[in-house]
């Protein structure tokens, strides 16, 4: 791993210090290998390339109500990776720790921690990636498997061949396939919307759920498909609730697999690759 650091101090606002570091690391991995980002505020940008390491460019920013507890984020926060054989994670490590069961972000702090990474990696590498506040994640060149998960802010997947889970609150979710699919991939935003291109060749059965959106496609062979009916049964002291889900269902061209679709205070659209 090679590692290089530049750090520069300046004042956000009166009443606000901050600190801008550059972090530079490379990893050598195996083009088949899953990296794995757990960020807490700020963007994730990975983009494909023909090469064997992982080059990540990191602007960290620390914001603090004051010089004192500025110098005290400096020394505190750490950032975290853990390479093993099939993969390589990258994380927060101190004050609070970003991994999944790993996680204690219940800590006592003044100050804020942002990061944005910028990373290349071979274009058949497996992504799993998650930020939660004030950023984006953004992937463009990628035939490998794509988890993504954002809780304020968008997904955009440019030139990508396997994204199969992706999951927001608050932003939309934007998919430009290169090939089919993969089965059972799911789209999930609350507030935003899903607008996913396809190849012209897609066939597949489609699960749409909306409460406060519609559904749009330029695919022109599409039919209804009878309606799937989901029942959950809740008990409580006064006795026992059935709940009833009725979700609308559409095949486009012959059918195959299933694609799973799904807003609250959003649209969603299917489109055909032109």
């Amino acid at each position: 791993m090679l590692l290089g650091v530049i750090l520069s101090c300046a004042n956000a606002t009166s009443h606000e210090v901050t600190s801008k570091e550059h972090i530079h690391q490379e990893f050598t991995v195996s083009p088949t290998a899953k990296l794995l980002v757990y960020n807490l505020n700020g963007s994730i940008k990975v983009e494909g390339y023909e090469g064997t390491k992982v080059i990540v460019e990191i602007e960290q920013t620390l914001s603090a109500p004051n010089n004192q507890e500025l110098e005290k984020a400096q020394k505190e926060v750490k950032l975290g990776t853990d390479q093993q054989a099939d993969s390589l994670t990258l994380f927060t490590d101190q004050p609070y720790c970003t991994r999944p069961n790993k996680r204690h972000q219940d800590v006592n702090i003044s100050y804020q921690v942002h990061l944005d990474y910028v990373i290349k990696v071979p274009t058949s590498m497996n992504l799993s990636l998650s930020t939660i506040n004030e950023g984006v994640i953004l992937v463009e060149n990628s035939t490998g498997k794509i988890k993504a998960n954002n809780i304020n802010g968008g997904i955009t997947l440019h030139k990508v061949a396997a994204a199969q889970d992706i999951h927001t609150i608050n932003g939309d979710v934007i998919i430009d396939y290169t090939t089919l699919p993969p089965a059972n991939a799911s789209f999930y935003s609350l507030n935003g919307k899903l607008d996913i291109t396809f190849p012209k060749n897609l066939s597949a059965d489609c699960e749409l759920k909306t409460f406060q959106g519609e559904f749009f496609t330029d695919f022109e062979e599409v039919e209804n498909l009878p309606t799937k009916i989901t029942k959950s049964v809740e008990k409580n002291a006064k006795g026992t609730n059935y709940k009833v889900d009725k979700d609308q269902r559409i095949r486009i061209g012959k059918g195959g697999d299933n694609l799973k679709f799904e807003t609250f205070n959003g649209n969603i659209y299917l489109r055909k690759k032109s």
